[in-house]
């Protein structure tokens, strides 16, 4: 937390405990001082929405947990790999006998591509000369079931491809598409320090984890999967916990 934001929050604090004691000095007069703490409140709350980024997020939070916020990931994860024989079988098998999908159909796109099929859910698997790529399209993602969605579906499926072909390396790209603005580009924008800035279309570095914010979209790349998930948590504030 900023020294600004602490300043922020023992200004209110001790805002209230003025109030509290004018209150009880003056018993009679509470209507007209709830009225005046109203606006104080309504003055704070916004002072606070537009100050702290931690209290911004919170809102978003519970506005979205309450109203919801569709949006449209698209994955991509592509893996060094050590000379050797085709992966793409294996990883075929893999997928099949650790039973993630149901209802899956397996098309054969050319020689080392593949494209998989799931109530809605489109994997292609595209393998070349040492590496192998893994592409998840548009799946329809609603705030509440962000964290369920890598739970339940993008983590078991990275692993079953990572026990088959054994990466020397690993970059992992998470694409979030809101279907009106992204709802925290004006955050981003104002926040962003100078050195960070690469590109007009807010490119920064998180830690070690490169961050696009677009005006409808947001792209995370990483080096594991783990990464992902905190930054896209940290970044959308899509998990609810």
């Amino acid at each position: 937390m900023s020294k600004a934001q602490i300043t922020i929050i023992l200004f209110l604090l001790i805002t209230a405990v003025i109030f509290g004691v004018v209150v009880a000095t003056f018993p009679y007069q509470t209507k007209t001082f709830w009225l005046a703490a109203s606006g104080w409140v309504l003055f704070c709350v916004r002072v606070l929405y537009e100050k702290w980024d931690r209290f911004y997020l919170a809102v978003q939070k519970l506005k979205y947990q309450l109203f919801g916020l569709d949006t449209i990931w698209n994955l991509t994860v592509n893996y060094g790999l050590k000379p050797g024989g085709s992966m793409i079988c294996g990883v075929r098998n893999g997928i099949l006998n650790a039973n993630l999908f149901s209802n899956l159909k397996i098309t054969k796109l050319y020689s080392g591509a593949l494209e998989l099929r799931s109530e809605g859910i489109v994997i292609q698997l595209i393998e070349k000369t040492n590496t192998f790529s893994l592409y998840v399209f548009d799946i329809p993602v609603t705030y509440r079931r962000g964290n369920d969605v890598l739970k339940k579906i993008i983590i078991p499926l990275f692993d079953e491809v990572e026990k088959v072909i054994h990466p020397e390396s690993k970059s992992y790209f998470l694409s979030v598409k809101f279907h009106n603005e992204n709802p925290f580009y004006g955050l981003y924008m104002s926040k962003i320090a100078a050195r960070d800035l690469i590109s007009f279309d807010v490119t920064f570095m998180m830690e070690n984890n490169r961050v696009e914010v677009h005006k409808d979209k947001i792209i995370i790349q990483t080096k594991n999967i783990g990464e992902l998930i905190q930054t896209s948590k940290d970044i959308f504030a899509i998990s609810p916990q």
